[in-house]
């Protein structure tokens, strides 16, 4: 069952036991997309843009699949270009501080398990950083 709610700007997905939270820099605009269920184990992005006028944070719930050792954060300019991978985490956030400003990014979680195979991306998500 899927579920799909705005409140001040947050936007939610709840897609079984994935969330996906999604929150616009101060001034920027956002959009979400409803998570993409892939082979275990499965991303639990909820990507959270807000820290400073050139960056953006995202966090997201860890996945309940067993074995997740990390996840691939990955970013594009356009929704459906390429994606490159920006970071390699363990924990549940991430920090992209080598956006510019006035610029739209999309993003994608995926997670990688201990014998380093890698989940389908989550659904892309979108971060517009402020001009100032």
């Amino acid at each position: 069952m899927k579920e799909f709610a705005t409140v001040r700007g947050v936007a939610a997905v709840f897609f079984g036991s994935v969330l996906l939270i999604v929150a616009g820099c101060a001034g920027g605009s956002m959009a979400s997309k409803s998570p993409n269920p892939g082979p275990s184990p499965s991303p639990t992005p909820s990507p959270t843009p807000s820290p400073t006028a050139h960056s953006v944070a995202l966090t997201w719930s860890a996945s309940s699949s067993s074995g997740v050792v990390g996840y691939n954060v990955y970013r594009s300019t356009t929704l459906s270009g390429s994606y490159v991978r920006v970071g390699n985490v363990v924990g549940t956030s991430f920090t992209d501080s080598t956006v510019q400003g006035g610029q739209t990014y999309f993003y994608t979680v995926t997670t990688v398990n201990s014998s380093n195979l890698e989940s389908a991306p989550s659904s892309p998500i979108s971060a517009t950083v402020p001009s100032t």
